[in-house]
C-alpha cells in the first residue's frame, strides 16, 4: 500500500503533458506528426530512461503478471517480456511507464527532499524493490482503484492517441460515410467502451488516423473518454469534429 494518492490531474492536463512530449519527439525527430508514435525510443532518448525487457512476474515475486514497472531512483523502467506477442499492450504499457515518469517521478522527488524515501509499493516485505517503484499489475488484479495506475493510463492514452488526430480523423469518416453515421451514434447510447459493438468503428479510426500500433480496446477507451461518439448538433456535425 502506498503512503497517499498523488495531487489530482485535470483532463487538460493530461492533454498538456502529453502534448509537450509529443513535441519534444518531434523535435528530436522520433515522431513526424502523423499517425503511429513508438513510446520506446521517446522513453530513451527523450527523457534518458533506461528500457529493459524482462520477467517481471518473477522478479517481483508475484502471481498475478506485473505489466511493467518504474523505478525511480534507478532510472528505468521495464516490460514485462510477455507483451512482446501484443504490440498494442506492449506499446501502452511503455507510454503508461512514461506517464509516472512525467507524472510521478516528481512527486517521488519531493518526498525524497522531504526525507520520504518510497511510494511503499504494493510488494509487503519485499526488501528486493529498490526505493522510488512502482509496480504495475492488470487492472483485474488490482485491489482497489489505484490513483497513481489510472493517471498513468490515461497520460498513455492522451499520448499514443492524440485527440486532434482523432477528431480529424472523425471529420474523414463521416464525410466519407465509411462508417455508418447511425452506427456510430447508437454505438455510444447506453454502450460502455467494452462493447463489441464499437470495435469495428475503432478499426476505422485507427485505419483513418494513421494510429495502428494500439489495441482496438485502448481505440475504444479514447474515443469514448474524449466524447467523440455524440448526438449530432444543428449542423448535423459531431461536437468538436
Amino acid at each position: 500500500m502506498r503512503r497517499s494518492g498523488p495531487p489530482f490531474v485535470s483532463n487538460e492536463a493530461f492533454e498538456r503533458h502529453a502534448s509537450a512530449l509529443r513535441l519534444k519527439a518531434r523535435r528530436a525527430g522520433l515522431w513526424s506528426g502523423e499517425g503511429a508514435i513508438d513510446p520506446e525510443p521517446i522513453a530513451e532518448f527523450v527523457l534518458g530512461v533506461e528500457l529493459v525487457i524482462g520477467d517481471l512476474q518473477r522478479r517481483f515475486g508475484l502471481d498475478e503478471g506485473v505489466l511493467g514497472a518504474a523505478w525511480f531512483e534507478e532510472n528505468r523502467i521495464a516490460v514485462d517480456e510477455r507483451l512482446d506477442a501484443h504490440e498494442g499492450r506492449r506499446n501502452f504499457t511503455v507510454a503508461h511507464e512514461i506517464g509516472h515518469w512525467v507524472l510521478h517521478r516528481p512527486l517521488w522527488e519531493q518526498h525524497r527532499a522531504n526525507g520520504v524515501l518510497n511510494f511503499e509499493v504494493d510488494v509487503p516485505d519485499n526488501e528486493d524493490v529498490p526505493l522510488g517503484t512502482l509496480i504495475c499489475l492488470p487492472q483485474q488484479a488490482r485491489t482497489r482503484r489505484d490513483p497513481y495506475e489510472y493517471q498513468a493510463d490515461r497520460f498513455a492514452s492522451a499520448f499514443l492517441m492524440p485527440e486532434d488526430t482523432l477528431r480529424a480523423a472523425a471529420a474523414k469518416i463521416l464525410a466519407g460515410e465509411r462508417v455508418e453515421v447511425e452506427d456510430v451514434l447508437e454505438a455510444v447510447h447506453g454502450q460502455t467502451p467494452d462493447s463489441g459493438r464499437l470495435e469495428s468503428v475503432a478499426d476505422e479510426f485507427m485505419r483513418v488516423s494513421g494510429i495502428t500500433n494500439v489495441s482496438n480496446e485502448a481505440m475504444r477507451r479514447r474515443l469514448h473518454d474524449l466524447r467523440i461518439f455524440q448526438l449530432p448538433n444543428a449542423t448535423g456535425r459531431l461536437p468538436g469534429v
